[in-house]
């Protein structure tokens, strides 16, 4: 097991954790069947994955805020705000030692995200 993905590991828990927080400040605000969340939250997964850069994910989710289709999702819900704080929070963590495996725990983050917007109703109880 390499270096990079044993420290990628170590904060699965915290990613997942940071997650579902954001997703249950936000979850009185979206409704039973959000199809937009969940695409965007799919490409967004697809465009950091590909991207391989905070800025260029970044610039997208700007242009997805100002967009009339999906604007509520990254804008009124504030995930913009919230993703962005994730991403500084990943850009200082010392236990990332490089770009590419901080773009890869936003990739999990995401991927995370998406699995508690999803399953929001059901969110809660502690399985440590």
């Amino acid at each position: 097991m390499s270096f990079t993905y044993r420290q990628l590991e170590e904060i699965n828990e915290e990613l997942v954790v940071k997650a579902e927080e954001i997703v249950k400040k936000i979850k009185g605000r979206v409704g039973k069947s959000d199809d937009t969340g969940r695409s965007q939250l799919s490409r967004a997964i697809e465009v950091a994955r590909s991207a391989k850069s905070f800025k260029v994910f970044n610039n997208w989710m700007a242009y997805q805020a100002s967009r009339p289709q999906s604007s509520k999702f990254w804008k009124e819900l504030g995930l913009i705000d919230h993703i962005r704080g994730v991403m500084q929070s990943l850009e200082k963590d010392e236990r990332l030692p490089d770009k590419a495996a901080k773009v890869e725990a936003l990739v999990r983050f995401l991927g995370f995200f998406r699995r508690a917007f999803i399953g929001r109703d059901y969110l809660g109880g502690d399985c440590s």
